[in-house]
């Protein structure tokens, strides 16, 4: 039997837990336990997972520090940098000089290297994020790195339902109130709201400088595959609209 243990985000002391079945009516299970002491080539600051955050004025990047471990022999050159994320691009560059604390990463030394995360321009720039960056490293124990870079970022536009049911009023009509919470950041004045079928009335009422209301209205009828789709600085989002005989 041969046992094989992926090193490659572990460092220091590791204990890992291993079950094994049998043929042996007497000893059925075997519970193994694997103590090792790993010794990588790299440290990855502030950790082995860094986060995609927004803020103000700037796009959204996640940071983090490559140092060489200092028990490596050899010099650290990162390369080959790949994202297992399609909406995102991966850079590293070589610090020639110290670097200030900053951004939430520990002081930077000369040979340490930068590894910057960002979306690529052409995708929004929101939603849940869970991927992994990859790169050599031309070092001997750990020729392999490996970061895990996560985020769940605020969209533009953030609705008080993410699906509008209508409701009856007493001339026949529907009718139903939405609120749009816009992002800081975003402008507001390119605030947009297109409805589909355009009979559909929506009527735009800013209650504050980033909340608007939105009251609808439909004049009576089967009303189906209703939308209505809200754009700011390029980007959308389309929320749902149902009335079924005066019932959702």
């Amino acid at each position: 039997m041969t046992i094989n243990m992926d090193t490659t985000q572990l460092q220091g002391k590791t204990v890992k837990s291993i079950h094994v079945k049998t043929s042996d009516p007497l000893s059925p299970s075997l519970f193994l336990t694997l103590r090792a002491n790993i010794l990588g080539s790299i440290e990855i600051l502030p950790n082995s997972v860094i986060y995609m955050r927004r803020r103000a004025g700037r796009a959204p990047v996640a940071r983090g520090l490559i140092r060489q471990e200092p028990t490596e022999a050899g010099t650290l050159s990162v390369s080959g940098v790949t994202t297992s994320e399609k909406r995102l691009v991966a850079s590293a560059r070589k610090l020639v000089k110290p670097r200030p604390r900053s951004d939430g990463l520990p002081a930077g030394r000369p040979g340490d290297w930068l590894l910057e995360v960002r979306f690529r321009d052409d995708v929004p720039v929101y939603g849940k994020l869970d991927a992994k960056v990859r790169f050599d490293t031309a070092l001997t124990r750990q020729p392999r790195g490996l970061v895990d870079v996560e985020s769940n970022l605020e969209g533009p536009i953030s609705l008080s339902t993410p699906r509008l049911s209508l409701l009856p009023s007493i001339n026949g009509e529907a009718r139903g109130t939405v609120f749009a919470s816009i992002r800081q950041g975003a402008n507001p004045g390119g605030f947009r709201a297109v409805a589909d079928p355009p009979e559909l009335e929506v009527k735009l009422q800013w209650t504050t400088e980033r909340l608007v209301k939105i009251d609808v209205r439909w004049g009576g009828g089967p009303l189906e595959n209703a939308s209505i789709e809200f754009e700011i600085d390029g980007e959308s989002l389309r929320m749902p609209v149902v009335w079924k005989t005066g019932t959702d």
